[in-house]
């Protein structure tokens, strides 16, 4: 028998540790659930953990995640995400919040309490990305529900690589990108910004999703990260009325383009 390397299986804490063996050692079958019991999406990386935690774990993490509200529990959301730790929620109720946001590699979870229609951030620092994400594998960091309005500067809406999940975003006025990042990028609008979305270089573990988003008024569309292999999905999307082209994929990493609407771009792909 091999020791899975749970973090205290004594107190009764059975996520997987950093090198554990039963990393990636399943596969999806048809009883598999689509979450984890900490709520994260299965699978993370290559193949099923064993367990009932995906991903692997650190010191600093916690077992059963905890809920932060802004205001009522920190009064901005950059004093929330560093009071959290990874496995945690933060949870922002509706107003304009005017300050730059780092997850600081953690595995957060945050979120509006009533939608990105009533849910702003502003960046403090218009040259700064307004919401910086983990940029590691092992960790799974989500952002949904806000709107991001840019100052005009040569800033980013939001900032992220790896195992990332970004849903229901309005990202606007950005003159770099509104969304830079891999990971899953669903039901956002990417609007009035240098390039729509700018996905970070994938690997075979990391790949990237942009379904059902609305990218329009921009310089360009989408433009997929480099590297080759065919690792960007584009899927359900309307692409319209940005000033250059559509998707501009050249040399880069697009795979799958399907059911998209390119409307009044001045080209469609190349």
């Amino acid at each position: 028998a091999t020791y899975p390397l749970f973090i205290d299986a004594r107190r009764g804490d059975f996520r997987l540790g950093f090198g554990s063996p039963a990393l990636d050692g399943g596969e999806r079958g048809p009883a598999t659930p689509a979450f984890d019991l900490a709520g994260k999406p299965r699978i993370a990386g290559a193949g099923l953990d064993l367990g009932p935690f995906e991903g692997a774990f650190g010191p600093g993490t916690s077992l059963l995640p905890i809920r932060i509200r802004v205001p009522e529990d920190a009064p901005t959301i950059q004093e929330a995400m560093d009071r959290g730790v990874s496995g945690d929620r933060v949870v922002v109720a509706p107003g304009s919040y005017r300050e730059n946001v780092d997850f600081r590699g953690k595995s957060l979870a945050l979120s509006s309490s009533l939608g990105r229609g009533v849910t702003t951030i502003l960046p403090a620092r218009p040259d700064k990305p307004a919401v910086t994400l983990a940029a590691r594998a092992d960790v799974f960091a989500r952002l949904s529900g806000f709107t991001l309005i840019g100052g005009g500067e040569a800033g980013t809406g939001v900032l992220g690589g790896g195992d990332v999940l970004l849903e229901d975003l309005d990202v606007r006025g950005f003159k770099g990108a509104g969304i830079a990042s891999s990971g899953r990028i669903l039901r956002c609008i990417a609007t009035e910004n240098g390039t729509g979305v700018l996905s970070s270089c994938c690997t075979r573990k990391l790949q990237t999703e942009i379904r059902d988003c609305v990218i329009e008024h921009n310089f360009t569309g989408i433009i997929p990260g480099g590297g080759g292999e065919p690792l960007v999905r584009v899927s359900g999307c309307a692409i319209r009325d940005n000033i250059g082209w559509g998707i501009y994929g050249y040399d880069s990493s697009l795979g799958l383009v399907e059911e998209n609407l390119f409307e009044g771009n001045r080209g469609g792909i190349f």
